[in-house]
């Protein structure tokens, strides 16, 4: 703790306008990173962090409630030390995706380009709705080249050749910037539609997908657009629409 404080203050020594982000490293669940904050870490940063993992990607699939638990149990512990307003970031996370580049010991990774890049929009629903301030993703797309050793904490090559995980974070970004997590919407026939409302910015986006298969979502009689996560428009069949693990945002006023 004495070398979080100084380094805290040599910081902002230097430059007051700095942004100090503390007690990185460990997992969202480490009794560490809770002892710390027992013991005031929070007074000594401007932000904490924590390395998500899974917490903040494959569990999101199937909704944003795990993501939400880990963060939630996070804030009631800066409460508790009476730093509740310190803000929370995830500054390690993101898939290996599998290629076939194997030389220079760049081995492949456990998802294909398509599942990583339908599960970034995912991620970034469920980091606006467990109230995330920022999330760091380290890779995001398949190795193709001995550069990537050196480049795994971006979604883009060395030659600034984009890559399919990255047009769905974008998407995802945009319409949900500056939009409120609202709830997940219940839909007790179909258990396995996910159905987040966000609203803000003047209107609402309710984000669909399938947690597993493909089913028939009921849209709302107001619905003024349907996205694809490529950021293409979809037209719906009558007043529903397929979804599978892909997912679709509908707008509405």
């Amino acid at each position: 703790m004495k070398v979080l404080q100084a380094a805290y203050r040599g910081v902002k020594a230097g430059n007051p306008d700095a942004t100090v982000i503390g007690l990185g490293g460990s997992g969202p669940s480490d009794p560490w990173l809770f002892e710390c904050l027992k013991l005031g870490g929070g007074r000594h940063c401007d932000a904490i962090s924590f390395h998500g993992y899974g917490a903040t990607i494959w569990s999101t699939v199937g909704g944003p409630e795990r993501l939400i638990a880990v963060v939630r149990r996070i804030r009631q512990a800066l409460r508790a030390a009476g730093t509740p307003d310190v803000q929370i970031w995830d500054t390690e996370c993101g898939p290996s995706v599998m290629a076939n580049f194997r030389k220079f010991r760049l081995l492949g990774g456990e998802a294909t380009p398509l599942d990583a890049a339908r599960m970034f929009p995912k991620s970034v629903a469920a980091a606006r709705a467990a109230g995330l301030a920022r999330v760091l993703y380290y890779s995001g797309h398949e190795k193709t080249h001995a550069g990537d050793g050196g480049a795994g904490m971006f979604l883009a090559d060395l030659n600034h050749t984009v890559r399919a995980g990255v047009v769905p974070l974008a998407v995802a970004t945009s319409l949900l910037e500056g939009r409120c997590y609202v709830r997940r919407v219940p839909h007790a026939k179909a258990p396995n539609l996910v159905d987040l409302q966000f609203t803000g910015r003047g209107g609402t986006v309710r984000m669909l997908w399938a947690a597993e298969g493909s089913l028939a979502a009921p849209l709302p009689a107001d619905t003024r657009q349907i996205v694809s996560m490529w950021g293409r428009p979809i037209k719906p069949t009558g007043r529903q629409i397929r979804v599978d693990q892909n997912p679709v945002y509908v707008l509405l006023p």
